[in-house]
């Protein structure tokens, strides 16, 4: 198990600093990412649930696919606890095609669409008196978007939480 965490931790090290393309299987991947920020997540009592087939592949950036998770945990992490209950996270996977669909959501405070609606703009954040940068969520959509060739949908609404539809190519390129 120590020899599975370390190869974990390395590879996500390696991804982090290059953006090459390459193969994954995307459940191990994300397992991956998770054990990555489990101390985060193990501190607050939250409770991540990874919905994916084992068989799914994805050959594209998986750096890139790595900082999407980690922005969207961390994310919520920040916002949609306020009152420091622990939540539940869930992120499911399904292959349509040659896209893969990646369902993100929390069942946190949510957003009403004020702030919902420029989510995605550089700079905008709702805790600049807490250290925010409101880099997290525009570095997400340029990732989705621009480095994966993909789109990017939410829903959310005060006291539902939020939710994210991530369509990728599971290809890049195609």
């Amino acid at each position: 198990r120590a020899a599975n965490l370390v190869k974990t931790f390395k590879q996500v090290a390696v991804d982090q600093s290059t953006s090459q393309i390459r193969t994954v299987v995307v459940r191990d991947y994300l397992e991956g990412t998770l054990l990555s920020l489990h101390p985060l997540l193990r501190k607050c009592g939250h409770r991540v649930l990874l919905e994916c087939p084992a068989d799914i592949a994805l050959t594209s950036r998986p750096d890139a696919l790595h900082q999407i998770i980690v922005n969207l945990v961390t994310n919520s992490l920040a916002h949609a606890y306020p009152d420091g209950r622990p939540g539940s996270l869930t992120i499911a996977v399904v292959a349509a095609g040659m896209r893969l669909r990646i369902r993100y959501e929390d069942d946190g405070v949510g957003m009403d669409m004020q702030v919902a609606s420029h989510m995605f703009e550089p700079f905008y954040t709702t805790r600049r008196d807490q250290g925010g940068t409101g880099l997290g969520m525009h570095i997400v959509f340029n990732l989705v978007t621009q480095a994966l060739g993909g789109r990017i949908n939410w829903e959310t609404r005060p006291g539902a939480g939020v939710h994210f539809d991530i369509d990728i190519p599971s290809v890049l390129g195609s």
